[in-house]
């Protein structure tokens, strides 16, 4: 059984006795044993491996992937929602998306940058109506654009001009119907 470090009654009147490696729980109800006399009835729990370490238990963050050629060609194309070419932003899209396995960025914390869409300045950040003045979500229902599968779209073209003219006029495009 091991060297006993501790015996007890909890809260919830159990009596236990614990070792280094399990813990043995006794429900104070009496119960027949085979033999007409009274016995107990005990629950092993075994402790992990972990329990008690000093080693931390929780996982590490996947590093953000940083991918600046991808950023600085996206700032080249013309907005997704406007079509406008001058003061384009290369916005985040913080939202997670189950269909392209986009996990949502936490508080305080940057998606990986192949999800970015071209948004003009005023439409990211500046505007009444700029993403970041409301629920990134309802800012893209209202606009009818689906960012994430831009971004997708944008990702798998990255540094292709014509392709990427081809997805964000479509993007344009499917929003006006």
């Amino acid at each position: 059984m091991g060297a006993v470090v501790g015996v007890g009654r909890s809260r919830l009147g159990l009596l236990y006795v614990a070792t280094r490696q399990h813990l043995f729980l006794h429900p104070r109800l009496a119960i027949p044993d085979v033999g007409g006399g009274v016995g107990l009835m005990a629950y092993r729990i075994v402790r992990p491996e972990t329990a008690f370490s000093k080693e931390p238990t929780r996982k590490r963050k996947r590093p953000r992937e940083h991918a600046n050629s991808h950023l600085k060609w996206v700032r080249t194309l013309p907005c997704v929602i406007t079509g406008k070419r001058d003061n384009v932003h290369a916005a985040h899209i913080r939202y997670g998306d189950p269909r392209f396995g986009k996990a949502p960025a936490g508080m305080g914390a940057k998606p990986d940058d192949k999800w970015v869409v071209p948004l003009h300045a005023a439409k990211h950040l500046y505007g009444d109506d700029a993403q970041h003045d409301q629920s990134e979500r309802e800012f893209w229902e209202k606009s009818g654009i689906d960012p994430v599968a831009v971004a997708a779209a944008l990702w798998s073209c990255s540094g292709d001009d014509e392709a990427a003219e081809v997805i964000l006029r479509e993007a344009r495009e499917g929003a006006r119907k």
